[in-house]
């Protein structure tokens, strides 16, 4: 028989645990939720952020249009009246509206359809005063053109924009761009 070599409890020995127990398993999850929710929010963040730099890019693609656009639509036609002109008063007025309309690009946006930016400056002109109901007589007139010239630019207008062949009304077309 053998011995026991158990010793005798005495009370300085512990005799319980004492503590708190808890599953981390639950706190490990949590874990991982806030780090996805985090790589979440940072890819959004980011998106948003590219989001508002072509914004501010598009914005000033306006801007620069609204610009161009004046400067090729509007105010050769008000160079041509001033020159014309006689009057003092009216000439003055010009000068105004010339500025008037310098300060207007800067804070207003105009889209242009991307279908007319393969156009050149003429056509441009000659497109715009199709699509405001002018005849093929009076854009010559305006533009101090022939009638063939200004049926040259209707045919090539209706090549470039793919409308040709097509039964459509140039005019209605232009408009619907705008």
């Amino acid at each position: 028989m053998q011995k026991s070599t158990q010793r005798p409890a005495t009370t300085s020995d512990a005799i319980g645990f004492r503590g708190l127990s808890r599953d981390l398993r639950v706190i490990q999850e949590l874990e991982l939720r806030l780090e996805h929710k985090t790589r979440e929010l940072t890819e959004v963040n980011n998106a948003l952020s590219i989001l508002l730099h072509q914004g501010a890019e598009a914005r000033a693609e306006h801007e620069r249009r609204i610009h161009d656009n004046l400067q090729r639509l509007v105010l050769p036609y008000l160079e041509k009246i001033q020159e014309r002109g006689k009057d003092q008063e009216l000439e003055l007025y010009l000068r105004v509206a010339m500025a008037n309309l310098e300060k207007i690009t800067s804070t207003f946006s105009l889209t242009l359809s991307a279908r007319l930016d393969g156009l050149t400056p003429r056509e441009l002109e000659v497109a715009e005063l199709i699509k405001q109901g002018r005849s093929t007589k009076q854009i010559a007139t305006i533009l101090d053109l022939s009638s063939r010239t200004v049926e040259f630019y209707r045919d090539k207008l209706r090549v470039k924009l793919g409308i040709k062949s097509k039964k459509t009304n140039l005019r209605s077309y232009l408009s619907s761009l705008a």
